[in-house]
């Protein structure tokens, strides 16, 4: 099940239609089309304190490509990588910037995540990031629509 709105706002189009647990976003500019995709947790353990809500993000390049975010709603501890579980196969992701967000290394890490969740038979991907040492966040999100969310952006904005 979906539903889509469209709104213009000052020369700029937005789309959104949400797809299962997945909302995508198609935004025009002129000739230029923004795409992309993210999804909330569905559930979160262990974390302890208040945050501003966290999601995964995924933006839309072309040819097939596409790049992966994740905020996690707080300052992430240096000290400890953030990591994204597929079918029990854990990647570290880059937290460098200490803001909250984490992205992936590369485009060959971006693929290989993608794929992942392609493939797999969950219906789940975990998140884990630490605030510090004893604050960690363990976020669940749901695969629900993600397959349908991603072929959405491929044939709406190639």
């Amino acid at each position: 099940m979906f539903t889509q709105n469209i709104v213009r706002s000052q020369g700029i189009k937005k789309e959104q239609r949400n797809i299962g647990n997945w909302i995508a976003y198609i935004e025009q500019k002129s000739n230029k089309k923004i795409c992309y995709a993210y999804s909330n947790p569905v559930k979160t353990r262990l974390y302890q304190g208040e945050r501003e809500k966290p999601y995964i993000n995924i933006n839309y390049l072309g040819n097939h490509e596409f790049t992966i975010m994740i905020y996690c709603g707080y300052k992430i501890a240096s000290d400890y990588p953030v990591i994204i579980t597929i079918d029990n196969k854990k990647n570290q992701l880059n937290a460098g910037y200490n803001n909250g967000y984490s992205i992936t290394y590369d485009s060959t890490q971006d693929a290989y995540i993608t794929d992942l969740l392609i493939r797999t038979l969950d219906n789940y991907f975990i998140v884990k990031s630490h605030e510090d040492k004893d604050n960690i966040a363990i976020d669940y999100y749901s695969l629900s629509g993600f397959k349908e969310v991603l072929k959405y952006l491929e044939n709406n904005c190639s």
